[in-house]
C-alpha cells in the first residue's frame, strides 16, 4: 500500500513537470519560435482540462473565479475597448497555472511542490551558468528600434527578481514542508540565486532580494514574528507607495539610493515617468490604454516603470480593482494561519514582488502563481503536519 502510493506520487510528480514547464518558460526559451508556439499549443489544452475539471469537481471559488475575471477583463478591455494587444499567451498561461494548482493542491500537495522546486531550481541553476558562460549576455533582447539589451535565461537583469523572488519562495516551501527547515541544497540554491542577483548589479533586484531575505530572517526571532502579517505588510507597502510614487519625497532613501545602488535621486528617471503616468491615467481612466502601453516622456516611449501604474495604465480603474480584490482575498488566508512559516514565506514572496514592482512593471504570471499557493495555505499547512507526524518530526 505504502509503495504504491509513493509510486503515485512520484509519477504524479513527473505529470506535473511536465504540465508546469510549458506553463513556466524563462524568456529565453520564449525567443525560440517552436518553443514558444509550442508552449502555447500546450497551454491552451491545459487550460481547457484544468477549468473542465475544476467545474466538474466543483474546484471554483472566489479567489479562482476573481482571478479570471482579472485576466479577461485584462484581454478584452486591451482588445476591443482600447485596440490593443491581447497578450494571449500570458494571460493563458497565468489563468493555466492557477486552474492546475487549485485543482491539484489539497490531494497531490507533495508531488505539486517537488514539481514546483525542480523546475524553479533547474532554471535558477541554469540562468546561473548561462551568466558564467556568457558574461556578456546570452542574447540580446531588443524591446524596441535601435536599443539592444544584454540578457540571459530568465531575460534582461531587471527582470532576474520577476523570476527569483518566487522561486526563492519555492524552494523554501520545499525545505520546510518536507523538512520543517533550511536543508543544505536549499541553502545552495538560494546562494545561487543571491549570487546571480549581485553579478548583474540590478537595483530593483537587489533590493528586493535584501528585503526578502530580511524578512525571512526576522521571521527566526519569535518576538518579531508577529509582525510579518499580511494586514501590517499591506500597510507598510501602501506607505512606501505613496511615499514614493505620488509625493516623490525620496528624500528619506538618499543614503540607499545614492551610496549603496549608486542610481540618481530620480531613480534613473522613473519620478518623471510616474508623474506623467499619472496625469494620462484620467484620459482612459476605467479601461486603460491596452496592454504593454507606453507613454512619451521627454521625446521617448516608455513603459510605466511600476506594477500598480502599468496595471492601471493598461487595464484602467477596473483592472485595479479585480488585481487588488485577487491580493486581498488571497491575503485574507494568509492573515488567518499568519503564524505559520509556510505562510510567512508565501506572504514576504507576494510582497517582494510588490516591492519589485515599485520601480519595475513585471509580468503578474508569478504573482497569481503565489496567490494561488496562499489562497490554499490551508492545505498545505495541513498536510505539512500529516506528512511530519508520519515521519516523526
Amino acid at each position: 500500500m505504502i509503495k504504491n502510493k509513493q509510486e503515485l506520487n512520484i509519477n504524479m510528480t513527473l505529470v506535473l513537470i511536465l504540465v508546469f514547464i510549458p506553463l513556466i518558460l524563462p524568456d529565453y526559451l520564449q525567443t525560440i519560435t517552436i518553443i514558444d508556439d509550442l508552449s502555447i499549443l500546450l497551454a491552451i489544452i491545459i487550460f481547457i482540462v484544468a477549468l473542465t475539471l475544476s467545474i466538474l469537481y466543483k474546484k471554483m471559488n472566489i479567489f479562482v473565479i476573481l482571478s479570471i475575471l482579472f485576466l479577461v477583463w485584462r484581454y478584452f478591455s486591451s482588445y476591443y475597448l482600447a485596440g490593443s494587444i491581447t497578450d494571449f499567451s500570458n494571460i493563458l498561461k497565468t489563468a493555466s497555472v492557477l486552474l492546475m494548482i487549485n485543482l491539484v493542491v489539497r490531494n497531490y500537495t507533495k508531488p505539486l511542490i517537488r514539481a514546483l522546486y525542480i523546475i524553479f531550481v533547474i532554471y535558477i541553476v541554469a540562468n546561473f551558468l548561462s551568466l558564467l558562460i556568457f558574461p556578456e549576455g546570452l542574447y540580446l533582447d531588443n524591446p524596441r528600434d535601435n536599443q539592444y539589451r544584454s540578457a540571459w535565461l530568465l531575460g534582461i537583469r531587471n527582470q532576474f527578481a520577476y523570476f527569483i523572488i518566487p522561486g526563492i519562495a519555492i524552494v523554501l516551501l520545499h525545505a520546510w514542508f518536507f523538512k520543517n527547515r533550511l536543508t543544505l541544497i536549499s541553502s545552495i540554491v538560494l546562494i545561487i540565486a543571491v549570487v546571480s542577483i549581485l553579478s548583474v548589479s540590478s537595483a530593483t533586484a537587489i533590493v528586493s532580494i535584501v528585503l526578502l531575505l530580511v524578512l525571512y530572517l526576522i521571521n527566526l526571532r519569535k518576538k518579531i514574528k508577529p509582525f510579518i502579517s499580511f494586514s501590517n505588510l499591506s500597510i507598510l507597502y501602501v506607505g512606501i507607495w505613496i511615499l514614493l510614487v505620488v509625493s516623490n519625497s525620496i528624500g528619506p532613501l538618499q543614503t540607499l539610493i545614492v551610496d549603496y545602488l549608486e542610481r540618481d535621486m530620480t531613480l534613473s528617471g522613473r519620478t518623471a515617468i510616474w508623474e506623467q503616468v499619472l496625469n494620462v491615467i484620467p484620459e482612459s481612466f476605467w479601461y486603460g490604454f491596452g496592454i504593454n502601453v507606453r507613454i512619451l516622456v521627454s521625446h521617448t516611449y516608455f513603459g510605466s516603470h511600476n506594477l500598480i501604474l502599468q496595471t492601471t495604465l493598461e487595464s484602467g480603474i477596473i483592472g485595479l480593482i479585480l488585481l487588488i480584490s485577487c491580493v486581498v482575498v488571497s491575503g485574507i488566508q494568509l492573515q488567518k494561519f499568519r503564524n505559520s512559516n509556510i505562510t510567512i514565506i508565501l506572504l514576504v514572496a507576494v510582497f517582494g514582488i510588490f516591492i519589485g514592482g515599485l520601480t519595475e512593471s513585471y509580468r503578474l504570471n508569478y504573482l497569481f502563481l503565489l496567490m494561488a499557493l496562499s489562497w490554499n495555505v490551508k492545505h498545505l499547512i495541513m498536510n505539512q503536519k500529516l506528512y511530519l507526524e508520519k515521519k516523526g518530526n
